[in-house]
């Protein structure tokens, strides 16, 4: 069985997944990347992957054509390949992936939905976007929904269970399950201090995050720093309001990090914090729960139903309720919590989702979506 996994960027975690999925039996990978590079996304991965081949469509966003070329020119790179089936990790919904997808289907090679959308994007949208979005996946054979909210979302949009095959949402685990050793930045100490990881970015809900922070330092004789990771166009204005809030605890910025130095600072921090107003999985959760840490997430988190279990690691929250992330900061640095139950309740979640798993999910959907192709045909 020859795939053809269409991303739209390769980050780490790509890459260890389609590893993973390349090293199934009887099952060939190809990965066509939409572009090998995107403002905001800075990732360092391997030239080549070492169980599957590896097209780059665009080196950035600025080589890439008018819809109708674009379409066709994808879909000839995926149909050159002679896949027996496309998964579309990328928009789904996006007008050059649905021509693609069609354009694909008349040659007799079928599509599946990496589908990572919840219900949440119903209440931005409103109804008639939930109905379109309905009418557009009708042009896929079949669906990987990484969750459980993911697949009620895909169920509530009239898609078959049948078609549906839930395969998870994993990042490698290894990288983030041990304590890095080395220095951390000055003025963090280990296991005091909160964490933040992520786009900066007016979804991410950083605002509320700084001034309930604020206020739970205002409260504590020694509170603990706030850490914030990653860059985006909220990042000016999130320095404003830290700086006027300077004397108040002790906000820290630090830019886009990855590999062993992103590690490090899951391994030793105390909590991790996800306020997110809109958050369809939230990879990072992932991470810090590899690394052992209690969380705090926004109710948002569509990966909220497969990495917390309240309160055992940790709580979550409504991301307008500021009073409620003031207490669940409060209650994360209690010397009272037992860390060492949290991190055992952590770590066997994150190991719930694991790109091995996700592979063997992956190919039993595919097998099973190929075998109904071909009992229904291209009609």
């Amino acid at each position: 069985m020859h795939l053809v996994y269409v991303w739209e960027n390769l980050g780490p975690y790509h890459v260890a997944r389609m590893n993973a999925l390349g090293k199934q039996p009887n099952v060939r990978v190809t990965v066509v990347e939409r572009y090998r590079r995107l403002p905001l996304r800075a990732w360092r991965v391997p030239a080549h992957g070492t169980h599957f081949q590896w097209h780059v469509q665009h080196d950035d966003p600025s080589k890439q054509r008018a819809l109708p070329l674009e379409a066709r020119d994808i879909a000839t790179t995926i149909a050159s390949h002679e896949p027996d089936l496309v998964l579309w990790g990328t928009a789904i919904y996006a007008s050059v992936e649905l021509m693609a997808v069609g354009l694909l289907r008349r040659r007799g090679i079928p599509s599946m939905a990496h589908f990572v959308s919840t219900a949440a994007d119903r209440r931005a949208g409103g109804m008639a976007q939930h109905l379109l979005k309905g009418a557009l996946l009708k042009a896929y054979a079949g669906y990987l929904p990484v969750g459980i909210r993911q697949l009620d979302y895909l169920l509530s949009l009239g898609v078959a269970s049948e078609q549906c095959f839930v395969v998870g949402n994993p990042v490698d685990n290894l990288a983030f399950g041990g304590v890095e050793s080395g220095s951390l930045p000055e003025g963090l100490e280990h296991g005091r201090y909160f964490l933040y990881v992520g786009r900066f970015a007016p979804e991410k809900n950083l605002s509320l995050l700084l001034r309930a922070y604020r206020r739970h330092a205002s409260a504590m004789e020694h509170p603990w720093p706030l850490v914030l990771v990653g860059s985006g166009p909220s990042e000016a204005s999130l320095r404003d309001e830290a700086a006027a809030s300077e004397g108040a605890g002790h906000v820290v910025f630090l830019p886009f990090t990855e590999g062993q130095a992103l590690s490090r600072l899951y391994g030793a921090a105390g909590c991790f914090v996800l306020p997110s107003l809109s958050e369809p999985w939230g990879l990072v959760v992932n991470e810090a729960t590899a690394a052992g840490l209690p969380v705090i997430l926004s109710d948002r988190c569509g990966c909220l139903p497969h990495l917390l279990r309240e309160p055992e690691n940790g709580w979550s929250f409504d991301p307008r309720d500021e009073d409620a992330l003031v207490r669940y900061l409060a209650r994360a640095s209690s010397a009272d919590l037992d860390r060492e139950a949290v991190a055992s309740v952590s770590r066997r979640l994150a190991s719930g989702q694991t790109v091995e798993r996700y592979a063997e999910l992956v190919a039993r959907g595919c097998h099973t979506t190929l075998e109904r192709w071909a009992r229904k045909g291209s009609a």
